[in-house]
């Protein structure tokens, strides 16, 4: 829920929902209106399905080099070369496996 306040510089708007809070000032009330709309809107969408859509696939790999590869009991090197393999070929493989995918349909999951 937005909270709209009046100031000296223009209209202060205060969002808060699922532990997000953001604060922005505005020069005209409608402004402010518009922003909080949107931006509660991508918060929720964000909340609803987990997926942060400022993430990519290779901050996944990088965490998942960081926080998994390197627990592993074999030496992370094959697993590293592979994620930057993927990393440099990534928007090919990507793209082309994305292609492949939907042509077939949905894919199961493991």
């Amino acid at each position: 829920m937005a909270t709209f306040k009046k100031k000296p510089a223009g209209w202060q708007v205060q969002i808060a929902i699922k532990g997000t809070r953001e604060a922005k000032t505005f020069s005209t009330k409608a402004e402010a209106t518009s922003w909080a709309a949107e931006r509660e809107t991508e918060i929720r969408k964000q909340h609803v399905t987990g997926v942060d859509l400022s993430k990519t696939v290779g901050d996944a790999f990088d965490r998942y080099a960081a926080e998994v590869s390197i627990r592993k009991k074999k030496p992370p090197t094959w697993e590293r070369n592979r994620l930057n393999a993927y990393r440099s070929h990534g928007r090919t493989a990507i793209r082309s496996a994305t292609n492949t995918a939907s042509q077939q349909g949905p894919m199961l999951p493991f």
